[in-house]
């Protein structure tokens, strides 16, 4: 755990006792309850602070509640009935979407619904739900890591599964590590052997090690307060932000890098000769 300078808070894996922990005014405080392997944090819409864990040695539950009194964890006897958990996503109306190798589990107290694809139910024990994010309309990003029809990167609207496909991105044939659903309604989709794909605006480009990241090994997406988008690799962490210049070549269509001439049309086109 490394600090930055300029964050007031900080929340973090304590990874050698394998606990949550909060590191706030140079105080850092573990919460032993949540005992195990840490897969994915949270802080909900209130505030609250959620996680969900793996490999604990107790029988409280994969889901655990974080606040300044401590820690509190779900299981079976609360609605959940996956033994662990590695992947959530705050819904924004209350409740939260839990995954696990089976399937995923929309939860809020007193209320949960199942949703176990059959495409993953012979899939415990190997990977299943690695990620999830939802969107300002509701629409559930799934992330699973195996491919195949059924798999990949999946949308749930209602009950309805639907295979996520954009022009440059067949969502079945990607394991996916993370996803982000960024404040732009961009999607951010990590893989853990084929880079990040960045779908917005019915545009999909896509960001590899040839093309600057440090590994094609992604596991990790974050947004921070700027709209910087942080990707984790085992490499380092490298970081995409709006910058004031950008190039066009033949990476991004151009029949040749060198140009000769260019012109903006009316209609907002550019036209764009090449000089050879």
């Amino acid at each position: 755990f490394t600090p930055v300078a300029g964050d007031a808070r900080w929340r973090t894996l304590d990874r050698h006792r394998r606990r949550t922990g909060s590191w706030k005014t140079g105080k850092l405080v573990t919460y032993p309850e949540t005992a195990g392997r840490i897969n994915a944090i949270v802080e909900a819409t209130d505030g609250t602070v959620w996680a969900v864990r793996s490999r604990a040695r107790d029988t409280k539950g994969p889901l655990c509640r974080v606040n300044s009194s401590g820690a509190r964890c779900y299981g079976v006897t609360d609605g959940i009935s996956f033994p662990w958990a590695q992947a959530l996503a705050d819904d924004r109306r209350g409740g939260l979407w839990i995954g696990s190798t089976t399937g995923l589990i929309h939860w809020k107290a007193g209320t949960s619904i199942d949703y176990l694809p059959e495409k993953l139910k012979h899939a415990d024990g190997s990977m299943g739900v690695e990620a999830l994010a939802v969107a300002a309309d509701g629409l559930v990003l799934v992330g699973i890591g195996q491919t195949g029809a059924g798999l990949g990167m999946q949308t749930i609207t209602g009950d309805t599964w639907k295979p996520f496909t954009t022009p440059g991105a067949d969502g079945s044939v990607l394991r996916v590590a993370a996803v982000l659903n960024d404040r732009d309604s961009g999607v951010w989709i990590s893989t853990p052997d084929a880079g990040i794909y960045h779908v917005h605006a019915g545009r999909t480009d896509r960001f590899r090690q040839i093309d600057g990241l440090s590994s094609d090994t992604v596991t990790g997406l974050f947004e921070d307060r700027e709209g910087d988008v942080w990707a984790v690799t085992p490499r380092g962490i490298d970081r995409f932000r709006d910058i004031a210049v950008g190039t066009v070549s033949k990476r991004e269509g151009l029949v040749a890098d060198s140009v000769a001439s260019v012109l903006s049309g009316r209609g907002g086109e550019v036209w764009v000769a090449n000089g050879k």
